[in-house]
């Protein structure tokens, strides 16, 4: 469902492979951190871009510096709506006033150790979160098929101020949902709710429909 470039194999039925994947490799480097970081598969320890806990990671084998994949492939400069210049990937927060810790986008407060997006020009600054999603890639209205409804279901994200409820957990349709068009049928649900890598996707998000277990079991 991807909106990127991907490579395919003509010889096999392989599944595509999107281009940042492509160029994923056992080592990197990265403006945020001096050191060469290399992969490794198990890895105890939180990451230093966004603070959550690392189960692999990769790392600086000098100093305790360590990031997911997500943060590591980050985008240093991006274009979006709550600023006209392009905002840059920020590693240190230099005001030291706690007041000027929010985001503009969300103006819910930052965590001034983390990274974040900003916009000198505007002295705009947001969550790196608010700024890309976890659907970034996904492409609005492509069809999915789902297993529980018998029409095709079109991804859709909602923007206006009250969207309708999800038919699996209840909440508002906020984020990307995939939505029945078919006439006289209601029918949406969050992506995330029919999502068929959905458990990882639990874990990256710590999110889950009402009624569900605690744990995400495989």
């Amino acid at each position: 469902f991807n909106n990127c470039f991907s490579y395919s194999c003509n010889e096999c039925e392989d599944p595509d492979t999107c281009v940042p994947c492509v160029k994923n490799s056992d080592t990197f480097t990265c403006q945020g951190h001096e050191h060469r970081l290399f992969f490794y598969e198990k890895y105890e320890g939180q990451c230093n871009g966004c603070g959550e806990n690392l189960q692999y990671a990769y790392a600086c084998k000098e100093c305790k510096f360590a990031l997911d994949y997500t943060c590591l492939t980050l985008p240093e400069k991006i274009q979006h709506k709550c600023d006209e210049h392009p905002l840059m990937l920020t590693y240190v927060e230099d005001n030291i006033y706690s007041q000027y810790h929010y985001c503009d986008i969300c103006e819910r407060r930052r965590n001034a150790s983390r990274w974040f997006y900003r916009c000198a020009i505007c002295d705009n600054s947001a969550h790196k979160d608010c700024v890309i999603d976890a659907y970034s890639y996904m492409k609005l209205g492509k069809t999915y098929t789902a297993k529980d409804h018998p029409h095709p279901l079109t991804f859709t994200r909602k923007i206006y101020d009250y969207p309708p409820e999800c038919h699996i957990c209840e909440e508002h349709c906020e984020d990307l949902s995939a939505e029945c068009l078919e006439s006289g049928c209601n029918y949406i649900v969050h992506w995330k709710c029919i999502d068929p890598y959905r458990k990882d996707i639990l874990r990256k998000l710590r999110w889950r429909p009402k009624g569900e277990d605690e744990e995400v079991h495989d």
